[in-house]
């Protein structure tokens, strides 16, 4: 939900990609100091693809998928925080 918060404010087109980074970097141009989350976010993206399509990778250990859960809540809820008003849900 923040990253994709960051679509209402910024003036540029997203492409469609799993790319934490690549669509970090846009929200950069809005609210910069996100910064450190976007850092924090980046690994995450392999969640979006590597275990969507299961076929001989192993899931992930309980322990890694619950602090990946963790992480992404964070970030999730620091960049809403940052983003103005008018654009954050609820």
């Amino acid at each position: 939900m923040g990253v994709s918060a960051c679509f209402a404010v910024t003036p540029n087109a997203f492409r469609k990609t799993h790319s934490i980074e690549e669509i970090g970097e846009q929200c950069l141009e809005v609210v910069s100091t996100l910064k450190t989350l976007i850092d924090q976010g980046v690994p995450l993206a392999q969640y979006a693809w590597e275990f969507r399509y299961p076929e001989d990778i192993e899931e992930p250990a309980q322990e890694e998928s619950e602090e990946a859960l963790q992480v992404a809540k964070t970030v999730d809820q620091d960049i809403l925080k940052r983003l103005p008003g008018d654009v954050r849900p609820g």
